[in-house]
């Protein structure tokens, strides 16, 4: 499978606890490199929280790049992304900001150098799909190095 093939995407929805919808549109280009980097800090709590999102979700430093992606996304309307209204819903919390693939999926793949280095990928997130982010090549790339370089992702 190809991962820079996918479908292509102008906006997601999220939908609140409360019921409420919010449409995600993309970043401007001025807010772009900021997004991929932090995509890539995301990817990486995954894959080293053994693609646990509940871990992931837990993890102050990892909480603290969702709180800063959310607060870089556009939502129609100028609205923000409202994370306390996000933040038990782990199905969607991994959609938006980890991994669009089924807990099935995950299942499959949960060795972190198991993960970076076999043909299969975790799908995109909604992020990584908007913004058409090479979710495998350049975000594997850095996710290896990040791993090389030190034990522990940097907070923000």
């Amino acid at each position: 499978m190809n991962n820079l093939l996918f479908k292509s995407m102008n906006n997601f929805d999220i939908t609140y606890s409360d019921g409420t919808i919010d449409t995600v549109k993309r970043v401007t280009r001025t807010k772009l490199k900021d997004l991929i980097v932090l995509q890539q800090k995301l990817l990486y709590f995954f894959l080293t929280h053994n693609a646990n999102v509940g871990a992931c979700v837990a993890d102050d430093a990892c909480w603290s790049v969702i709180e800063t992606t959310s607060k870089l996304l556009a939502v129609v309307g100028d609205g923000a992304v409202k994370l306390e209204l996000l933040e038990d819903n782990l199905e969607q919390l991994s959609n938006i900001f980890f991994t669009t693939s089924t807990p099935e999926e995950i299942a499959q793949y949960t060795n972190i150098g198991k993960m970076i280095e076999a043909e299969t990928w975790y799908k995109p997130s909604l992020i990584s799909q908007l913004h058409q982010l090479n979710y495998r090549g350049d975000s594997g790339e850095a996710i290896k190095k990040m791993t090389q370089e030190q034990p522990e992702v940097p907070t923000l």
